[in-house]
C-alpha cells in the first residue's frame, strides 16, 4: 500500500485526444496528447454554445490539438476564447485561434508568479513560471468583463451577459 492510497483516485478518464465528446448539452471538450503529473491524461478544452461558441483553455501551441478544436467547431462561429490561466497547458493555443477565427481572447491578463521565488528554486516550465504564455498583450484585458456567449440557456436570465472575474487559483492570474 502507498502512502496516499486511504485518499481514492479515480484514474478513470475515457476521453480519448482529439475526440470530440460532449458531457452535458451544449457542452463539449477536446482531450489534448499532453499527459503530464501535471495534467493527468492531457488538457481539456472546451467549447460551449451551439452555432456561436466560446472555447475555454484552447490549450497549448500543439497544432494537432488546434486542428482538433477547430474540427469540432467547423461551421460555428467562435465569438468567444476565455483563458482561465496562463500555464502553458492551457492558454498558448489562444494566439492562434484568435488569429484564425477573429474571436475575442479574454483574460485575467498576463502571467505572474502568485510569490517571489526563493533563491533555491528552479524556475519550472511546467508550472506556474512559465511566464512566456501569455496569449494576448498586456493591455488586452480588464480583471472583470462580460462576455456574451449566445445564450447562457441554464441562467436564471439568459438575456444577460455573464461576468468573469479573477478568482486566482492554480495560478496568479
Amino acid at each position: 500500500m502507498s502512502d496516499n492510497d486511504d485518499i481514492p483516485f479515480n484514474r478513470a478518464f475515457a476521453l480519448q485526444p482529439g475526440i470530440v465528446d460532449e458531457p452535458v448539452p451544449g457542452v463539449r471538450r477536446v482531450l489534448c496528447a499532453n499527459p503530464s503529473p501535471f495534467t493527468f491524461t492531457g488538457t481539456v478544452s472546451y467549447i460551449v454554445g451551439r452555432g456561436q461558441v466560446a472555447i475555454i483553455d484552447p490549450g497549448p501551441d500543439d497544432p494537432v490539438h488546434l486542428a482538433a478544436v477547430l474540427d469540432a467547431v467547423r461551421g460555428e462561429t467562435v465569438t468567444h476564447i476565455l483563458v482561465t490561466h496562463t500555464h502553458k497547458d492551457h492558454s498558448p493555443g489562444a494566439a492562434y485561434l484568435k488569429q484564425v477565427t477573429g474571436a475575442t481572447v479574454y483574460a485575467e491578463g498576463a502571467h505572474r508568479a502568485s510569490r517571489p521565488f526563493y533563491e533555491h528554486e528552479k524556475v519550472s516550465t511546467e508550472s506556474g513560471a512559465d511566464r512566456a504564455s501569455c496569449p494576448m498583450s498586456s493591455s488586452a484585458t480588464a480583471t472583470c468583463s462580460a462576455a456574451r456567449i449566445g445564450r447562457w440557456k441554464r441562467s436564471p436570465r439568459p438575456d444577460t451577459a455573464p461576468t468573469i472575474c479573477a478568482s486566482p487559483g492554480a495560478s496568479a492570474n
